[in-house]
């Protein structure tokens, strides 16, 4: 095989031959899926738009857009990364972009409910108080102390989910580099391997910034329930931590050799 895939660059069009038959009509499955995602995502952004286009609300629309655009983004982006196996790389770039972008716009759209009724702001201050016993961290401890609502407090949990951009999208771009100077190698846990490390950066600020969006929306969850803040913030979470556990769950199957090698594609191309 090393003789007839010398100077081989692999290609979509190759890739696709790897594929056995089963593994193409599922991946027409999953285009097909993409097609539908995205015409269902133009329909809800015609909706929200003719439903609120004489609200004094309409300025959230266009935020609210960016959550809805989510799911059939990351879609796209992970469907487009199957069919072109060397776009990997740029696939984590473009989703945790994407990602984080939307965790800073569920804050903004919070704030936008906050000012749009009348009293809110005072309400949630007075009556709200800021709990620190939510996932990913510290959902089991219960016995962890509340704290009142204030300015610094809030621009501190701000800065938590504002810091899963500052620091994942440098080091998305740095795997890029690494990677075309070869010496990023996914799945690979070696003292010396940058993917060890990278990889423990972007789960902590992930993590972190999760945790920090999470203690905002127990705080205004009850005062903004009207505005189905829970089934965003859902939404939100779901596409946040399934795009990164399907991505770590197959660089750890594909570093312990369960994807073979097809033709000239090794085992860790074909998990990728």
């Amino acid at each position: 095989m090393e003789d007839n895939c010398t100077g081989f660059k692999s290609e979509s069009q190759d890739f696709l031959k790897a594929l056995r038959p089963s593994e193409t009509a599922l991946l027409a499955v999953c285009g097909s899926l993409v097609l539908v995602d995205v015409i269902i995502f133009f329909d809800n952004v015609a909706f929200l738009f003719c439903k609120h286009r004489v609200n004094q609300i309409r300025t959230s629309v266009a935020t609210v857009t960016w959550l809805v655009a989510l799911c059939p983004i990351l879609a796209f982006i992970c469907f487009m990364s199957m069919v072109i196996p060397n776009a990997f790389l740029f696939r984590d770039v473009l989703s945790t972009g994407c990602i984080s972008v939307v965790m800073f716009k569920f804050v903004e759209l919070a704030s936008v409910y906050i000012k749009h009724y009348d009293g809110l702001r005072e309400h949630i201050r007075d009556n709200q108080r800021l709990r620190f016993d939510v996932q990913p961290f510290a959902c089991c401890c219960k016995c962890l102390p509340t704290a009142p609502m204030n300015r610094p407090r809030v621009l501190f949990l701000k800065g938590l989910v504002l810091q899963f951009p500052l620091v994942t999208l440098p080091i998305s771009i740095l795997t890029v580099y690494l990677w075309v100077d070869n010496k990023y190698n996914m799945g690979e846990y070696a003292a010396d391997s940058p993917w060890v490390y990278l990889t423990v950066i972007k789960v902590v600020s992930t993590l972190t910034a999760m945790y920090g969006l999470g203690v905002l929306y127990a705080a205004v969850r009850e005062p903004l329930s009207a505005t189905y803040i829970s089934q965003k913030y859902m939404a939100l979470k779901l596409c946040a931590l399934l795009n990164n556990i399907q991505h770590f769950v197959f660089r750890i199957l594909s570093s312990n050799d369960v994807f073979h090698s097809r033709e000239c594609f090794t085992g860790r191309v074909m998990g990728d």
